[in-house]
């Protein structure tokens, strides 16, 4: 069970991290565009 918990708790910081890293790719390209 613990492993599993360690699986869960990893992707979902990965998720975020993806998320993140997007968001900080996204933003210039908007302002330049702009």
């Amino acid at each position: 069970m613990a492993t599993v918990c360690y699986v869960v708790i990893g992707v979902v910081g990965l998720l975020f991290a993806l998320l993140m890293v997007s968001g900080f790719f996204k933003i210039p390209e908007d302002t330049q565009t702009s």
